[in-house]
């Protein structure tokens, strides 16, 4: 898997200059409670992971309230080898989500549902690029730099972003839906380091199913 360099004047990890400080911690505390939650799993007796398994079936972390889509059927999807569409648009889409979101889509999972959801992304990004407005605003966030950039496409871009997910998610026959909008805030800001730790955290805190550690 491809592991990408942060981009020139990219937001680099936790940063301590006010706003952009506190989504830095945000985005820590997100990888702090992932392994948490892993060693919990893994520490567990088999009995008393069962048992927890029974009591509550979806950790309220991640889904506390899941929809019921057992009558649901995935529309069609797109393989992960069609990523092209994020990096297509840098121009105008925030420099750390392009990074994320093609490491996340390069990601293999072979569920109707999660390439349901690449293809209702992919194609609501592309709609979002033949409106003129919201490219130029990007753009413009783009010709800033450091906190005042991310201020610029929290505010024009991020709730926009944020909501393709939802749609995606609610039209692909997910009973959970993508992380909470402040994870997303950290999402078009903080690069990855490596695609390896963007596909765990999206599977750790972006699960369809509501499944720590799994689509």
């Amino acid at each position: 898997m491809k592991t990408y360099s942060p981009v020139p004047g990219a937001s680099h990890g936790p940063r301590t200059d006010g706003a952009a400080g506190g989504r830095g911690v945000l985005w820590l505390l997100a990888v702090m409670l992932a392994g948490a939650a892993c060693l919990a799993c893994a520490s567990s007796p088999p009995k008393q992971a069962e048992q927890r398994e029974n009591k509550n079936p979806r950790p309220s972390l991640v889904c506390p309230h899941p929809r019921d889509q057992s009558a649901c059927t995935p529309g069609p999807g797109l393989p992960d080898s069609d990523c092209m569409s994020y990096e297509k648009n840098r121009d105008w889409l925030p420099p750390a989500y392009v990074i994320n979101a093609t490491c996340v889509c390069q990601k293999s999972v072979d569920q109707p549902t999660a390439e349901c959801a690449h293809a209702v992304i992919r194609a609501q990004t592309e709609a979002l690029a033949q409106d003129e407005s919201i490219r130029e605003e990007g753009r413009l966030c783009n010709s800033k730099e450091g906190l005042e950039r991310d201020e610029c496409f929290e505010k024009h871009l991020t709730p926009l972003i944020h909501q393709i997910h939802v749609e995606a998610y609610t039209k692909c026959c997910c009973p959970c839906g993508p992380s909470g909008y402040a994870v997303w805030e950290a999402v078009t800001a903080i690069p990855v380091k490596s695609c390896d730790a963007a596909s765990e955290l999206f599977d750790l805190f972006g699960s369809c199913f509501g499944t720590p550690g799994k689509w």
